[in-house]
This record gives structure tokens, sequence and C-alpha cells, in this order.
């Protein structure tokens, strides 16, 4: 079988170790990228950058949504794959929550049939059907999710939005807490030398 790696997107830490380990008997190394609950204003959205980052880096996409529904956040993570024409493995056919609109309930729904469905932590899933999985996403590399170009705008406008939503304060208040211990406000770096850095 053909190397490859994956990155497990996950919203609930539930069961993907155990994800992770099927996958690493199967010669498939892993990377799981979940929430943090880090309170630095630019860690959120360090780490989602990252985790698009990822997905465009890795031979497929793993979503573990076995115990529980897709979030907004794996949702933009399917979108991003399909935007790069990654493949994609779900655990299970989705159940969205509440707070992933339409549109990208829409089009992932309508792209199903191109992703692998199947439940590698689920008792007497057989090495066979790992290995059919696995096999179906090898040979699956830049898959053509049919995009139109409204569906790219509009993917690419909604992971531009979700990672300024990961910046939850305004840059000055980065620096505030800096100004407050003794530093004068002059000593703070400008925009330009940050530019130049």
């Amino acid at each position: 079988m053909m190397h490859l790696v994956t990155q497990i997107s996950s919203s609930n830490n539930v069961r993907a170790k155990e994800l992770a380990e099927v996958l690493s008997r199967q010669q498939v190394a892993t990377r799981e990228v979940s929430k943090t609950n880090s309170e630095r204003t630019w860690s959120a959205y360090e780490q989602a950058a990252h985790s698009f980052d990822a997905i465009r880096d890795v031979s497929f996409l793993t979503i573990n949504n076995a115990h529980g529904p897709i979030t907004k956040e794996l949702a933009l993570h399917i979108a991003y794959a399909l935007l790069v024409s990654k493949p994609i493995m779900l655990q299970e056919l989705p159940a969205f929550s509440d707070e992933v609109d339409t549109f990208l309930q829409r089009i992932i729904g309508a792209r199903l049939h191109h992703f692998a469905v199947c439940n590698l932590t689920k008792r007497g899933c057989s090495p066979q059907e790992v290995r059919s999985a696995l096999r179906h996403l090898a040979t699956a590399q830049g898959v053509d999710y049919a995009l139109n170009t409204h569906d790219i705008i509009l993917i690419q406008s909604k992971i531009r939005s979700y990672l300024r939503e990961c910046i939850n304060q305004p840059l000055e208040s980065v620096f505030a807490p800096v100004a407050t211990q003794g530093l004068q406000q002059a000593s703070l770096p400008t925009a330009r030398a940050i530019a130049l850095a």
C-alpha cells in the first residue's frame, strides 16, 4: 500500500486515539487537530490556520464524527478539503449541528458519494473493510468535486470569516498588558516594524 498521511479533525476526542491506532496499523501516518482552550488571543487563529494548511498537505482528511454531529469547524475542514481536492473519510454519514449553515450542509451532502464512509473504530470492523476504504482513498488523489465558481467563492468567504472569528479581540488589546507593565506606549512595535521583521 502506498504511504498515506491523514489529518484527524475532531471536535470531540472520544475515540480519536483509537482511530489513530487503527490507521497506524495500516501504515497511515496521522495528525490530530482538536480544539484548544488557550486564552492567548492569536492561539485560536494560529491553530485554525494550521489545521487548514495541514489539510492541504495530507493525503486525505479523516473526520471523526462517530460520536457527535459535524460542527461548524468540521464542516469548514470538509469544505476546505473539497476546495483543495482532497479525499475525505467520514466515520459515519453526517449529522450536522445547528451551527452549520445550509450552504455547507448542501455542499457537503451533494458530494457524499465521493467520500469514504467507514467507522474504523466500531467493533467488528474487519481489516479488509479498513484496507478497502484506504485503497479507495489512496486512488482518489485529486478528487474533482465539481465546485462551481459560486461555491468556491462562498467556501473561501466562510473560511475567511471563520478565521476572523478566531481573533476575538482587537490588536490593541494584545499590546495593552505590555503597556501596563511599565513600558512606554512608544516602545511598542509599529506596524511597519512588524511587517519588516
